[in-house]
């Protein structure tokens, strides 16, 4: 191999060292951007629009949903098994209902 073959492969090795360099800077960045901003505790905003709002637990789970949709708005609070236990909207007539459910989906009480 000839000094300029050595010289022509050690640059190219130098740029793929500074090229993964960067990549890796740019991540840790990314992440700790990432951190401080999930950190945050209070985010403000005028306004977030959405078709659906979704709560969920740290396993996932839901926990309640808003929904905004063709029959209506409501809003249903499930228990840890992800039945809808509780609704509470607005009808596309807009009149508002409550409705609450045992376990098996049965109502066991409503008003109108």
């Amino acid at each position: 191999m000839t000094l300029e073959e050595r010289m022509d492969g050690l640059e190219r090795q130098n740029r793929r060292l500074k090229r993964a360099g960067a990549l890796a800077l740019a991540g840790v960045a990314s992440l700790l951007l990432l951190g401080a901003a999930r950190g945050s505790r209070l985010v403000e905003a005028e306004a977030v629009k959405a078709k659906a709002f979704v709560l969920v637990d740290d396993k996932g789970r839901t926990l309640a949903a808003l929904h905004a949709v063709g029959f209506g708005t409501h809003l249903v609070i499930k228990d840890e098994k992800e039945v809808g236990r509780v609704v509470l909207g607005v009808s596309r007539e807009q009149k508002p209902y409550i409705r609450i459910d045992d376990p098996s989906r049965k109502t066991v009480w409503s008003a109108p």
